[in-house]
């Protein structure tokens, strides 16, 4: 870990790869009704076939909140993609501002999902085939509050870890000049 790499490496790649796919996924709801069978886009998100008819709030063209959590996948994936972008860079300065965005855009991802369950899992019953309902929204969606958590956790052990090596470093300097007085 270099002095101000706190962000780990799978942080960055769930950046990058979660950037990807909330943007092919508001683009499915923002896009709509194109993007549902039938429409003229739809070859570019055959798999929401199924998954409409497990989440149906993705099939609902009445229902607002998916737009609006669609809304806040474009500003997840601007968050991200700046986070990137200062993380990589030479400066120290905009590592550190990128490490503070990458913690917020987790944040965001994180809670953005739990009320997404909240709001969603109502009008996904009745359940109709519990496996399916398992294996293509409970599992996937899970890791949309997982590794967002696990991120945050990650990052502000690295931060954590070298402040108080910074203070004991810090302690031990002071120790030694009064002991040279």
């Amino acid at each position: 870990m270099t002095k101000f790499d706190f962000v780990p490496l799978f942080v960055k790649i769930w950046l990058f790869l979660s950037t990807l796919i909330c943007t092919w996924d508001a683009s499915f709801v923002l896009l709509r009704p194109r993007t549902l069978p039938g429409g003229d886009l739809h070859a570019f998100w055959t798999p929401y076939a199924t998954y409409i008819q497990i989440d149906k709030l993705y099939g609902d063209m009445q229902d607002q909140f998916v737009v609006e959590q669609s809304i806040l996948n474009i500003y997840e994936c601007i968050i991200n993609t700046i986070a990137l972008c200062l993380i990589f860079s030479n400066s120290q300065k905009k590592q550190l501002a990128g490490t503070f965005l990458a913690i917020l855009a987790n944040a965001f991802t994180f809670w953005k999902t739990v009320l997404y369950f909240q709001y969603g899992f109502p009008h996904s019953l009745p359940i109709k085939n519990y496996v399916e309902y398992i294996f293509l929204y409970v599992v996937p969606s899970s890791f949309w509050v997982i590794v967002p958590l696990l991120s945050c956790i990650a990052i502000s052990k690295r931060i954590s870890s070298h402040l108080l090596s910074q203070s004991s470093q810090q302690s031990e300097k002071n120790t030694q000049k009064l002991k040279q007085n």
